[in-house]
């Protein structure tokens, strides 16, 4: 081989190394990953972030407690008392009321018997005149307060509603067959009913606290034991 035949083969090696070391070069480049820049690309957190932070600071308890009191305002009680002779004025100004007994036809029936059924004679049955609520006054709406009431105008009202109270009241007395009667009732009153014997506790069937003429009530009487117990004390 001349000379110029190896310069030849030297300078073929040659491009040939060359161009496989830029390959070489090349591979490694596209297997390191790839860094992203850009405004909308987020940067991957540093470990600093994932440091463990300072344990929260510990505030020191209060050297003493801060007691809260109540505010106290005493209330003066009421003073207010009828004279003597204030009120034997009002009552000597008040007409006596009148108590009549409010007729009608309507009568209220009922029995009272034992647990066992049996007639019971003696007992007591009081029915009360139940007065109904009045509607208020439409000239009152939108009106001021009221004026203060007078002892005579308060009692006169008060007397009023007694006799209207004592007008209404029946009572009667059950016979040897258990039975009694409430005759001369207003039709549309309602009466409200209640039974007594000594020693015994009696209770209606149903309802006897708004009884309307025309109805029948039933008491049963349950005997009453007393116990005596004695407390002893060390």
């Amino acid at each position: 081989m001349s000379s110029r035949d190896s310069l030849l083969v030297a300078l073929v090696a040659a491009v040939v190394g060359l161009g496989a070391g830029f390959l070489f070069a090349s591979v490694l480049q596209d297997s390191r990953p790839a860094e992203a820049s850009g405004p909308g690309v987020v940067e991957p957190p540093s470990l600093q972030a994932y440091a463990p932070s300072d344990p929260a600071p510990i505030l020191d308890a209060p050297s003493r407690e801060v007691e809260r009191t109540l505010a106290v305002v005493p209330v003066e009680a009421s003073a207010a008392r009828v004279p003597e002779a204030e009120l034997e004025r009002a009552l000597d100004a008040i007409a006596a009321p009148s108590v009549g007994a409010a007729r009608g036809v309507g009568s209220i029936t009922g029995e009272v018997l034992d647990v066992a059924g049996t007639p019971i004679q003696g007992a007591v049955v009081v029915g009360n005149f139940v007065i109904t609520n009045q509607a208020s006054d439409p000239a009152n709406v939108g009106a001021g307060p009221p004026e203060e009431e007078s002892l005579e105008d308060y009692l006169r009202k008060r007397a009023k509603s007694w006799a209207e109270s004592r007008g209404g009241r029946r009572r009667a007395v059950t016979g040897a067959d258990g039975r009694f009667e409430f005759a001369g009732l207003v039709e549309n009153a309602s009466y409200r009913l209640n039974a007594y014997l000594e020693d015994h506790v009696l209770e209606a069937e149903g309802s006897s606290y708004s009884v309307s003429p025309g109805q029948k009530v039933t008491f049963r009487a349950q005997g009453v034991h007393v116990i005596p117990v004695q407390l002893v004390y060390e």
